[in-house]
């Protein structure tokens, strides 16, 4: 159940949110270059109908800049109601620094994953959808283990 100062009545949770997610471990030191970026998305409303995928770089402590703007991923298989779908984005030209990225779905009923600050709180933080940002580091070559 859905319950918390944001809903009158407590709701039942039903369907699932539209969801996307990053796949890349944030444990894993990258290389400069071309890298590309990899996740899923589902939806419990029906198919995907679209994956954008953004990159911000630390710029400072704190201050995050966008490195690539929000930016349509190819979908790798034909998107069907209810299944997860593999999508990938190109990452040209990388350079060594700390960047965290984010993915966000839309499916075909016109649900979109909405920005973290934006999720509709609950009690029990049942149904979280957020595009929660995945730090990734990139070091130069003469640096990779």
């Amino acid at each position: 159940m859905l319950v918390g100062p944001a809903y009158a009545k407590p709701v039942a949770l039903s369907v699932g949110p539209v969801r996307s997610a990053i796949e890349h471990d944030p444990e894993i030191t990258l290389a400069p270059g071309d890298i590309t970026l990899r996740g899923r998305a589902w939806s419990g409303s029906g198919a995907i109908d679209r994956v954008d995928v953004s990159v911000e770089k630390l710029a400072s402590p704190g201050r995050w800049v966008t490195e690539m703007p929000w930016r349509a991923a190819k979908l790798l298989s034909s998107p069907e109601p209810y299944m997860w779908v593999r999508f990938e984005v190109p990452w040209p030209g990388v350079k060594p620094g700390q960047y965290r990225v984010m993915s966000r779905a839309k499916d075909k009923a016109g649900n979109i994953q909405p920005r973290p600050e934006d999720v509709v709180w609950n009690q029990h933080g049942l149904g979280y959808n957020g595009h929660h940002p995945l730090e990734l580091i990139v070091v130069p070559d003469k640096d990779m283990p």
